[in-house]
């Protein structure tokens, strides 16, 4: 499936949408469950949600689907799933997707359980030729008022008075969805931080610092290696570099990458070689984030006007 595949069939279903689900999910037991919510507010929802959809993504001409290991800070984007390793919570949007329109499970427990333990919303849109695509939400707690934890209020007739009802607040905004076979991550920060996709991303970035290290263009790796376990914005853009970078895939030669680097004002005041020019020294946290800079390719000259700049978002061009 295409990413042209994938951006026609979300049209599809958006543009056709006859149907919404919402399930979720229990903290105490991490399982799947209908959310039993009433349809009129589940409709009124619906066309909410599919017309800010459709606002960001489908009806958008910016919208785009980059690989995820070259997530960058580009709007309107929802960023292909690219990585072997896959978080757990993956398995509910598959049971959703797969689940047939007639498949009953159970419903969730609202009057014994109160909404306090629901811990995240997965929402299925069904098109009208039966494709569907769902999303999952993370609950957090300004979406979730529950009446043990402070005071609220409502109004009542014609006063003010204390809510004794739990209160969940559905947005429009999602961590991932599954369309198809393909997941399409949202909020990349959420996903990191919130779904324990950090863990992979550190993994990932280490295992990639021992190929940066067989091939001898830096000296000692300490300080790099450090910044890769211990700051996940450094990792992330490590592992973005090593799988997307034309610097890695043209597998240049050590002389090569030197030689562009002294070369250049930019780079040459900002990255120092070892004594005898063989390699690059990263003995400070400021080199190690411009070695990156120079492995991701970020030095661009115009060819129409001959300026030069740093260009951290970027797509290939056809030749």
């Amino acid at each position: 499936m295409t990413r042209d595949d994938i951006k026609s069939d979300m049209k599809s279903i958006l543009d056709t949408c006859s149907g919404i689900k919402v399930f979720f999910i229990d903290d105490d037991n991490n399982e799947l469950y209908d959310s039993d919510i009433e349809s009129e507010g589940l409709d009124e929802f619906m066309v909410s949600f599919v017309s800010d959809l459709k606002n960001k993504f489908t009806d958008n001409e910016k919208f785009s689907i980059p690989n995820l290991s070259n997530a960058d800070e580009r709007k309107h984007a929802l960023y292909y799933f690219d990585f072997d390793d896959q978080i757990h919570e993956f398995k509910y949007l598959d049971k959703v997707n797969e689940m047939q329109a007639n498949k009953i499970i159970g419903k969730y427990q609202v009057r014994s359980k109160g909404l306090s333990s629901i811990k995240a919303v997965v929402i299925r849109l069904k098109g009208s030729d039966g494709k569907v695509i769902s999303f999952y939400q993370y609950i957090h707690r300004t979406s979730l008022w529950t009446s043990g934890k402070g005071v609220f209020f409502t109004t009542h007739k014609t006063r003010v008075v204390k809510m004794t009802d739990d209160v969940l607040r559905l947005n429009n905004s999602f961590i991932f969805a599954k369309i198809g076979q393909n997941y399409l991550i949202n909020n990349v920060r959420a996903f990191e931080k919130e779904l324990g996709f950090d863990k992979i991303i550190h993994a990932k970035a280490a295992q990639y610092c021992t190929s940066i290290e067989s091939r001898g263009l830096v000296e000692n790796l300490e300080k790099f290696n450090k910044q890769i376990n211990k700051e996940i914005n450094f990792a992330r853009k490590f592992v973005k570099v090593f799988k997307n970078s034309a610097v890695i895939e043209q597998n240049l030669s050590n002389e090569e990458i030197i030689s562009f680097a002294m070369s250049k004002p930019f780079y040459e005041g900002k990255l120092k070689l070892t004594e005898d020019g063989s390699q690059f020294d990263l003995n400070s946290i400021s080199r190690c984030s411009n070695f990156l800079q120079l492995l991701d390719d970020e030095f661009l000259k115009s060819e129409l006007t001959g300026m030069n700049y740093i260009a951290r978002a970027k797509d290939r061009a056809s030749s």
